[in-house]
């Protein structure tokens, strides 16, 4: 697409946009419609937009691209809250660990990708 520098971050900021945008209205939309009904449609619709990107149809793409990230909006903190749901007195246990597990997967992660120092 031959963008320059600021192109790019005007788009990106343009994508963040419809992210805050989208948990905005998806936050409306879960006190309406049931938690489960709205993650699902968000995910099917974040399922058909990654489609539309994967097609390469230019501009359209990138449309899509932006509504992946307003459908995608929603979907981390109702997936953590519905996982939650019903411990009681354990959720905050429940919570701790789940940070904990995502950070051991995100340092387990860093580690295999950086380079070796080793001379070789």
């Amino acid at each position: 697409m031959g963008l320059s520098d600021k192109g790019a971050s005007t788009l990106a900021s343009l994508a963040f946009f419809c992210f805050l945008a989208g948990r905005i209205i998806g936050a409306g939309l879960l006190k309406t419609f049931s938690t489960h009904k709205a993650l699902a449609t968000f995910a099917v619709a974040s399922g058909i937009c990654r489609l539309l990107i994967f097609l390469k149809l230019g501009w359209a793409s990138v449309g899509a691209l932006f509504l992946t990230y307003f459908f995608m909006s929603i979907m981390f903190p109702t997936i953590f809250s519905l996982g939650i749901h019903g411990l009681g007195a354990r959720a905050k246990k429940a919570t701790s660990f789940t940070g904990w597990c995502g950070g051991c997967a995100r340092e387990r992660s860093q580690n295999n990708s950086r380079p070796s120092r080793e001379p070789g």
